[in-house]
């Protein structure tokens, strides 16, 4: 993916690289995006910032990914050796089904994994973190580094929203950094039932060998996000007017 960079930040999103590539979790640290005045240098500031981390991620799911291939590559050879089996059974561990994969074939497991398994746009993923968390400006990603507005239901696990309805118990988790709050949001399109039609729409399209790093397999792919929040219909709208209006700073 292409973020047009200014040379101000140039330098910044090098570091942020750079870091990134030696630790292989921290987060550089985070600019103060709400000091930044001119709409336009904060847009690109947090983009700039957020899209190394993001990549980050998806660079170690495109390895997990080539493992998976290879496994079923195997499959249509034969069954999976042992070996071959605990490799898959590994990977069912980090994409949320070690409790599902008693019993389950070969076959099953590897079709699962074979959606579970897949980037986020780095499009889609960078502006839901803007929509989110407002620019970087929000009180969830100030005190908790949580762009993606993700909650938990334990107490003290997170931020507690002032707005809460009476009855209710969740807050806005809280992270460790940004890299984290991007891991977990990923996981969570990966993961979670809400989001299986996004899976199965993002393998229709790898399999028809789309790019999904542009603007437009990110607009194909929000449109499968309305669980995503209680706006509903109208939260992916919002997404996708966020993705035609921001093309210039993901594409040439």
């Amino acid at each position: 993916m292409l973020i047009k960079t200014s040379p101000v930040h140039t330098l910044m999103a090098f570091f942020a690289a750079t870091l990134l590539s030696l630790s292989g979790c921290t987060s550089p640290r985070v600019p103060d995006f709400g000091a930044i005045e001119i709409p336009a240098e904060r847009k690109q500031a947090f983009f700039e910032y957020m899209a190394p981390l993001v990549e980050a991620k998806n660079k170690q799911i495109t390895g997990d990914r080539a493992a998976l291939e290879k496994l079923l590559g195997h499959l249509h050879e034969g069954k999976l050796t042992w070996w071959q089996r605990g490799q898959a059974l590994d990977l069912a561990d980090a994409y949320g089904l070690s409790e599902v994969t008693g019993g389950v074939s070969d076959t099953a497991l590897l079709d699962t994994l074979n959606r579970r398994i897949g980037v986020v746009p780095a499009p889609l993923a960078l502006i839901q973190a803007a929509k989110e968390s407002g620019w970087g400006t929000s009180r969830f990603a100030l005190e908790g580094y949580n762009y993606f507005g993700q909650q938990c239901f334990k107490e003290g696990c997170g931020v507690t929203p002032k707005n809460r309805r009476q009855g209710h118990q969740h807050e806005v988790a809280r992270y460790a950094s940004p890299a984290q709050s991007i891991a977990a949001y990923i996981t969570n399109l990966n993961t979670h039932r809400r989001y299986a039609d996004f899976r199965s729409r993002r393998l229709t399209m790898t399999e028809a060998e789309q790019n999904l790093n542009t603007v437009e397999s990110s607009l194909t792919l929000a449109a499968t996000l309305q669980a995503y929040s209680e706006r509903g219909g109208a939260y992916i709208k919002d997404i996708q007017s966020m993705l035609r209006q921001n093309r210039s700073f993901f594409e040439p």
